[in-house]
């Protein structure tokens, strides 16, 4: 598919797609023989995939390194103690994952209390600006 459709499904933008070309982390799979970017299933999963690594503040690198840890599970060539380093390797970044999760709802915790404290102070001034 195009460029404009894996933008559409992906709710990425055409720059945000283009750039991640660019850094090598999702290559179009082929271009048309008008040079248009074309892109499959997969190349949509990986963009999927970057984008929900996105809130989490995952680096770019740190990005690129799940990539080649995915990539490198999916190779059915690659050796199996390859695999299990790779393994492990997934399995901190499903830890730092789960981390970056906790540290986000800390956060919303405390900005719902802090949005409540501002609810209550509106609502004692609307009472005192009606009693008034």
């Amino acid at each position: 598919m195009r460029i404009g459709a894996v933008a559409e499904r992906t709710g990425l933008s055409l720059r945000t797609i283009r750039y991640y070309g660019e850094v090598g982390l999702v290559e179009p799979s082929a271009r048309s023989r008008g040079g248009f970017r074309l892109y499959t299933e997969d190349d949509v999963e990986r963009l999927l995939l970057i984008k929900r690594m996105k809130p989490l503040d995952f680096s770019l690198e740190e990005t690129r390194d799940l990539l080649e840890v995915l990539d490198g599970l999916e190779n059915p060539a690659t050796p199996a103690a390859d695999r299990a380093a790779l393994a492990q390797r997934l399995d901190m970044f499903e830890d730092a994952a789960a981390a970056r999760c906790r540290a986000l709802r800390e956060q919303l915790d405390v900005a719902e209390e802090f949005a409540g404290r501002l609810r209550a102070q509106h609502d004692r001034h609307r009472a005192i600006a009606a009693d008034g």
